[in-house]
């Protein structure tokens, strides 16, 4: 599946890193002139696929914000907002490793548009400033 993946980031055209111990691709990705780190863990004892950007650290998530983004999922195809177990918001999205690379571009590109989408309609209401979070220390970064 480490090929498979390889393969649909090359298809495409996206750089990345491989963390080959934590089973995961690293891509700094540039949404709206802040760098993202959105990572595809490959998890093989499930079969699945994980696409993950962080958006928001914890100590940044004002009082609301969770329920919001329950409520923006529900108006929103294909975009999943998650929190892990520190509070800290991502942009994410699951895939068998039975998919084909036209369901992956686009849990991909779901991903990219839920940070996207966070930053120009949900950050505003809380006044939160879009920021990067390449480089942030998250579960998934190692």
């Amino acid at each position: 599946m480490f090929e498979k993946v390889k393969d649909w980031l090359k298809q495409m055209g996206l750089n990345h890193a491989y963390n080959k111990e934590l089973n995961l691709f690293h891509l700094p990705y540039n949404i709206d002139g802040n760098q993202f780190s959105v990572v595809v863990g490959v998890f093989p004892d499930a079969n699945w696929l994980k696409i993950a950007a962080l958006i928001v650290t914890a100590e940044f998530v004002p009082k609301g914000l969770y329920e919001e983004l329950l409520k923006e999922m529900w108006n929103l195809f294909e975009v999943t907002y998650s929190v892990d177990e520190n509070g800290n918001i991502f942009s994410e999205n699951d895939i068998p490793f039975s998919s084909n690379f036209e369901n992956f571009q686009s849990e991909f590109q779901a991903v990219v548009f839920g940070v996207t989408h966070f930053f120009k309609v949900i950050a505003p209401k809380y006044k939160i400033s879009p920021k990067g979070t390449f480089g942030m220390k998250t579960p998934y970064s190692g």
